[in-house]
């Protein structure tokens, strides 16, 4: 029995020795895979922000692509206008002449707007006075109505 026993302990130790190296060799190669996940996990963050600022680029492009177009359209028909070739609208033969126009009824009612200032400006403190004078004047008539009223009551 003694004998089983050594036997049984030295299978123990020896399959103990093996579980010990393949679990150390299981660690090595683990520990290898955690770090080639965990570099793959990092170089695939960074082209996925690689990726959105290049989405981002294309899409700012392809607006000024579109900004760009709608500008070279208008300049290509102000162009057809002038020469004679179709109207901007019914009212203005071209682009230019409607903005000339807005402009000149903008600077028409910003001098109107200024002289209605200026008159405000020049006639403030006169027409403070003429408010004074008559808010006084209407207190005299109602001391005067209240005088006769009082005549009338004494009579």
């Amino acid at each position: 029995m003694v004998m089983k026993l050594r036997v049984t302990r030295q299978k123990f130790q020896d399959l103990e020795t093996e579980y010990s190296e393949k679990k150390a060799a299981y660690e090595n190669i683990r520990m290898a895979f955690e770090s080639e996940r965990t570099d793959l996990n990092r170089e695939t963050e960074n082209i996925d922000e690689e990726l959105a600022r290049q989405e981002s680029l294309y899409h700012s492009l392809n607006n000024q692509i579109q900004l760009i177009e709608i500008q070279l359209k208008r300049v290509t028909d102000e162009v057809m206008f002038k020469n004679g070739q179709g109207k901007y609208s019914d009212e203005y033969k071209t682009n230019q002449d409607m903005l000339s126009a807005m402009t000149n009824k903008l600077e028409a009612v910003n001098k109107e707007l200024r002289m209605k200032q200026r008159h405000i400006k020049d006639n403030h403190e006169p027409l403070l006075n003429q408010i004074t004078m008559f808010q006084h004047l209407k207190k005299l008539l109602e001391c005067k109505i209240q005088i006769h009223k009082r005549e009338q009551v004494t009579e």
